[in-house]
């Protein structure tokens, strides 16, 4: 156990290199980066797995496209509301098109995501839009 005169939340950032969500700071590139990594580790091993493998250059993009397709699979479970589903589901549309705008929520995903964008790496709107038009549909079902 930490012992610290720091906030819980701090001196648990700072000992484990946590990205805390919904801090009242926003995500550093780092810290989101070690927050996607973080997701695959727990929701999806043998992409996390593959990480290590990716060239150093692709490895930010490879994070941020899994990590989305994580969180969005992740609605169905942790949303019980048909209309919350639906909220949430706009609110990540947001996010990526603030993300191809440079201006990223305060989201880790988000954030990495702007950083591989503005890094030159070329994905397109419509590659997205389709993970998130595919995860839709089985919202409308549950």
């Amino acid at each position: 156990m930490l012992i610290s005169r720091q906030s819980p939340a701090t001196a648990v950032k700072q000992a484990f290199g946590h990205c805390i969500r919904y801090n009242s700071t926003s995500p550093t590139v780092p810290s989101s980066r070690i927050y996607c990594q973080n997701l695959l580790r727990k929701y999806d091993y043998p992409s996390y797995l593959q990480t290590a493998f990716m060239p150093q250059s692709a490895r930010d993009a490879h994070l941020a496209i899994l990590a989305l397709n994580v969180e969005l699979a992740l609605i169905p479970e942790i949303v019980a509301n048909q209309t919350a589903r639906v909220m949430r589901m706009q609110f990540w549309k947001d996010a990526l098109e603030h993300s191809f705008q440079g201006r990223p929520k305060a989201e880790p995903v988000s954030i990495l995501l702007a950083e591989v964008l503005a890094s030159g790496t070329r994905l397109t709107r419509s590659f997205f839009n389709t993970i998130i038009s595919e995860r839709v549909c089985p919202l409308l079902i549950w």
